[in-house]
C-alpha cells in the first residue's frame, strides 16, 4: 500500500510542510501514522531525512503517535538514528527527540551503532553538547511509554 503521508513528507524536502495537509492526511487515513514503507520507516523516520526539519510538524507527528520515537526500521534505526545519520543534522530536531525520549540513546541499530556513534560521525559539536546536556540529567521519556536508565548512569558520572 502506497503511503501518501510518507510520500508527502519526503518529497517536499526543502519546503515547509503544511500542517493542515498533514492533519488532513492523518484524518483521512489514521493508520498512515503507524504504517511503514518497504524499508520499515514510519512517517516520523521519513520526515527526519529532511535537511531542514520544521519543529511544529515534528511535534505534530510525535503527538499523533508518541511510540514512534522508539519504532525501529528494517535496519533497526529509531527516529533518533535517522536524525543523526546526516553530515549536518538539524540540532533543534535532535534536541526535541532527545528531550521527548532520552531512552532512544541506548538503542543500537543493525550495525550496532548507537545514536552517539552517529553523532560523533557527524562531528557536530552543537549536537554533541545537546546530546550530553539532555541525556545525562534525564530520567524518563516525556512522550512515549518507555523509561530511561540514564538517571542511574548520571549519578555515577557526577
Amino acid at each position: 500500500v502506497f503511503n501518501f503521508l510518507i510520500s508527502y513528507l519526503s518529497i517536499r524536502l526543502f519546503v515547509r510542510p503544511s500542517i493542515p495537509v498533514i492533519k488532513a492526511l492523518i484524518t483521512a487515513y489514521p493508520e498512515a501514522i503507524r504504517s511503514g514503507c518497504e524499508e520499515g520507516y514510519l512517517p516520523l523516520h521519513r520526515y527526519l531525512y529532511r535537511p531542514i526539519v520544521d519543529l511544529d510538524a515534528l511535534r505534530l507527528l510525535i503527538n499523533y503517535f508518541p511510540d514512534s520515537l522508539l519504532a525501529k526500521s528494517n535496519r533497526n534505526q529509531t527516529p533518533l538514528h535517522v536524525a543523526l545519520d546526516h553530515h549536518t543534522p538539524d540540532a533543534l530536531a535532535v534536541e526535541l527527540l532527545l528531550d521527548m525520549c532520552p531512552t532512544a540513546v541506548s538503542v543500537p541499530d543493525s550495525d550496532q551503532y548507537l545514536p552517539l556513534h552517529l553523532c560523533l560521525d557527524c562531528a557536530e559539536v552543537l549536537i554533541l553538547s545537546i546530546y550530553i546536556a539532555i541525556i545525562i540529567p534525564s530520567s524518563s521519556c516525556s512522550s512515549c511509554s518507555c523509561s530511561s536508565s540514564s538517571s542511574s548512569s548520571s549519578s555515577s558520572l557526577a
